[in-house]
Formats: C-alpha cells, structure tokens, sequence
C-alpha cells in the first residue's frame, strides 16, 4: 500500500466533483491495478483536490490505472518515475503550469498523450497547446462521458504509438539478422 501523509501532493484518491462524477466519501488509496508496465497510466494534475480526487474515481470506475497530484511539481516528479500513458492537466496551475507539463512529458516520453483542461480557454490557448503536442483540450467544467471519452481515445493512440514502435524495432532486428546470416564474409 502506497500512503503519503494529507498534505503530501502526491495522491491517489476516489471521490468527489466533476458533472456526472458522484460525490462519495474518498476511499483509502490504492495499489495501481493491473499490471503497470502494460497497461496505460492515467495522471491526473491539478491544483483543485475535489477535481483530482472527482477525476481519480471516475477513472478508477471505468477500470483505469490512476495517479494524481495537486500541483504541478508533483505531476512532473509521477511523470519522471511512471510509464504514464494520458497526462490529464489542468492549464492554470501556480509554479509549474500545464503547458509546462506538456512540454516535459513530451521530452521525458515522447509517446505520452497530453490533455489539458482549464476554466479559461480561448482558440488562441488550444491551438498553442496543440502545436506544442497536445492530444486534446477540455474546457471545466468537465463532463463526464466527454472526459472519458478522451482519456480512453488517447490511452488508445498512445497503446498504437508503442506497439507501433516495439514492432519497427523487431523488423528493424529480424532485417540486420538476415543481413548478417546471408552475408559471404
């Protein structure tokens, strides 16, 4: 069991705030389920704990792997130790913002799908996030089916990019061996 003490920004929770999200108690955390290394981790960033913990159970619900943090540093220190599969963030984040977070995961794992959500969207805002790699962006507040939607669309395409590329690099493997064993030297 992974506890962090209350005040601690790194959390994995089960509760409260997003339309068509409930709104029961929180739940003690819980291990990851499934096996981490292949299947899609959700991370959930923002600086609003009804919002991280709202998010968490739905994604828990839908059978999802989450971890969640309430601030921006926090996320980029899950993003660095976890195969993060959806990085799910809030735009407007004191310090460490969502687009810097954009731009960190898509040095860290290029592969990581990015969707950004903010109170204040505007065109201008989402055509920046999406030149700079975003997978999506979600306006709050959020709905629920929509931000499902997204995340298991994105969990999608990020699961297509990995086995596209573990597949190029069995090929790339199979093509040097023949090379090798069909060679007079």
């Amino acid at each position: 069991m992974w506890n962090q003490p209350a005040h601690s920004p790194f959390r994995r929770f089960a509760a409260a705030h997003v339309d068509g999200g409930g709104g029961a108690a929180a739940e003690e955390p819980t291990e990851l389920r499934g096996d981490p290394e292949h299947a899609g981790i959700v991370l959930v960033v923002d600086d609003e704990p009804a919002i991280v913990e709202s998010l968490t159970k739905i994604f828990r619900r839908e059978g999802l792997n989450v971890l969640a943090a309430t601030d921006g540093n926090a996320g980029l220190d899950l993003l660095r130790k976890h195969r993060v599969g959806v990085l799910l963030t809030d735009l407007m984040m004191p310090q460490t913002t969502g687009m810097d977070l954009l731009r960190a995961a898509k040095t860290i794992a290029p592969e990581t799908e990015v969707v950004l959500m903010t109170a204040y969207g505007t065109v201008e805002t989402a055509v920046d996030a999406m030149k700079e790699g975003a997978y999506d962006f979600v306006t709050k507040p959020l709905k629920r089916a929509h931000v499902v939607r997204i995340v298991r669309n994105a969990l999608e395409k990020q699961s297509l990019l990995v086995e596209n590329r573990s597949l190029k690099a069995q090929l790339a493997e199979k093509r040097r061996r023949a090379i090798i064993g069909t060679s007079l030297a």
